[in-house]
């Protein structure tokens, strides 16, 4: 006779005792029981798992992915094996379960998943939460307990704008602004933007930087036309970058502030062709 059980959450596998007897119907047709009896049954230790997490390009207020090789460090052969990951703040799970597969005594797997990284996080190592789970004989899921690997997560990608514009009242000129990538992480096809308001205006408010390794710097131009009433006096114009990261993910970092000095009105290149016209 087969019986299915389950077993209680013991200190350790061994030999422990089961009571059993038998119920039957004597000649008379009465039901009748066996004294107990005691077997033993043996019991042999869960699978168990050891879990390594590789963090890859994890920053604050990005998108990244964790590399994580579980390895079956018990004695049984386990099926339909998964990871899954568990939500922890400061990260926002965008895959939460991964495919393992079979995996033998002493066999590794190794999967992927892509996590966001919350922008009130600070540069340090978190624990990721995560359980497998497994198809048991019966066929049935079997999840372990929950476990800790520790990941770290560096600091902000950002920026750097530089450079000492100027513009004359009145005018319509080119000004240069140097970016620098002043994160820890390569910024791929960047493209730098500049928000300005009055006295400015520009339809040229886009430029092409391109690949930024981290320290490296690109100067770019852009076109402004300032208000010929404009006051002589240095002026903040808002710069922003959008670069893909590591992923593919489309990024916008931080506005940053760059100075544009705008001088006293000689007309400049708008007036010099008002000028030309006129004559």
């Amino acid at each position: 006779a087969e019986f299915r059980v389950g077993v209680r959450n013991i200190e350790s596998a061994g030999n422990y005792s089961i009571g059993v007897r038998a119920g039957y119907e004597d000649e008379g047709g009465d039901v009748r029981r066996s004294e107990p009896r005691s077997g033993a049954v043996s019991i042999e230790d869960a699978p168990s798992f050891a879990l390594g997490a590789t963090a890859e390009s994890l920053y604050v207020d990005s998108t990244g992915a964790v590399a994580l090789e579980v390895t079956n460090t018990g004695d049984t052969t386990v099926h339909n094996a998964r990871a899954v990951l568990h939500p922890a703040e400061p990260f926002v799970p965008l895959t939460t379960s991964a495919s393992l597969g079979t995996l033998a005594p002493g066999e590794s797997a190794t999967t992927r998943f892509k996590l966001e990284v919350a922008d009130r996080a600070v540069p340090q190592t978190y624990p990721l939460v995560y359980t497998v789970e497994y198809d048991d004989a019966y066929d049935e899921r079997v999840a372990t307990e929950e476990r800790t690997v520790p990941v770290a997560v560096g600091p902000e990608m950002t920026v750097a704008t530089d450079g000492s514009p100027s513009v004359a009242a009145g005018a319509t000129e080119r000004i240069d602004v140097t970016v620098t990538n002043t994160g820890d992480g390569v910024m791929r096809d960047a493209v730098a933007r500049i928000n300005v308001d009055t006295p400015f205006e520009t339809d040229d408010d886009t430029a092409y930087v391109g690949d930024l390794a981290p320290g490296e710097s690109r100067t770019v131009t852009f076109t402004v036309s300032v208000d010929a009433g404009a006051t002589a006096k240095p002026y903040a114009v808002d710069t922003t970058v959008k670069y893909d990261n590591a992923f593919g993910r489309t990024v916008v970092t931080d506005t940053e502030s760059t100075s544009v000095t705008v001088t006293e009105g000689g007309g400049g290149l708008l007036r010099a062709i008002l000028d030309f016209l006129g004559a």
